[in-house]
Order: C-alpha cells, then sequence, then structure tokens
C-alpha cells in the first residue's frame, strides 16, 4: 500500500503550454512501427491516445533522436516494473522518474510529488534508466 506523504504537488497551467507546429505529414513506416511499440509499452502510464504520440512526433524536429530516446525509457521502465509488483500508481511514478532522469533531473529532484516509492526505489528507477543508456 502507499504511504500518503503530506506535501501536495504544485501544477503549472496547461494553457501556457505551446504546441509545436507539424513539421511532416507522415512519418516513415519504421518510426511509426516504433512510436507504436512505445505507445503499447507506455498505454497505461502516459496519457494519450497512439495518434496523439504520432502527431506530438511529427511535430518534432529530430524524430528520430526522440523516438530513440522514448525507446529508452521505455526500456527502463520494463526492465524495472517486470522486475516487482507494483500498483498503478506506482507505475505512474516510476514513469515520472524516468521522465526526470531523461530530462537530466536527479534522485533529489523526484521525492516531492511521489507517494508510493521509496527514496530507494528511485534510485533504483535511476539506475535502471542509466544502464540502458551504458547498453545502446
Amino acid at each position: 500500500m502507499c504511504a500518503v506523504k503530506k506535501h501536495e504537488p504544485e501544477y503549472g497551467r496547461g494553457s501556457d503550454v505551446r504546441r509545436g507546429s507539424i513539421r511532416r505529414e507522415t512519418l516513415p513506416e519504421t518510426l511509426m512501427a516504433r512510436i507504436t511499440a512505445i505507445h503499447e509499452i507506455l498505454r497505461d502510464v502516459k496519457n494519450g491516445t497512439l495518434e496523439e504520440m504520432m502527431e506530438d512526433f511529427r511535430r518534432d524536429p529530430d524524430p528520430d533522436r526522440e523516438i530513440l530516446l522514448w525507446e529508452k525509457i521505455a526500456s527502463a521502465y520494463v526492465d524495472y516494473t517486470t522486475s516487482y509488483e507494483l500498483p498503478n500508481e506506482a507505475r505512474r511514478e516510476v514513469m515520472s522518474v524516468l521522465l526526470i532522469a531523461s530530462m537530466g533531473g536527479t534522485v533529489e529532484d523526484c521525492g516531492l510529488d511521489l507517494r508510493c516509492l521509496t527514496p530507494a526505489q528511485v534510485k533504483a528507477v535511476f539506475k535502471e534508466y542509466q544502464a540502458v543508456f551504458r547498453v545502446n
């Protein structure tokens, strides 16, 4: 069972986020297959449909690089979550930790909003993410 911390997370306004313009009408079939695989792995912990994810990659200036990054996030997610039996809320936190790691965040950046993962688990998720980058 997850312990509830007293800290209330702070959120920015969604209206402040600006989406980039679509840079390409379509993506190559190989990239679309890779995006489909990423979406399949992360669908329970990442908001949005497959079509929305495809559109986001069509907006990206370098979809190949971004897809590779998401493949590494998905790989670390699978590696960690298949090693432990975690409730859905904890799986979502694993995803949050991986996103922080992918943006260059630190272990210390993770503790504020987490209710399920222990500090030791957060460190283990970071190690999993770092291991994916060492292998590939």
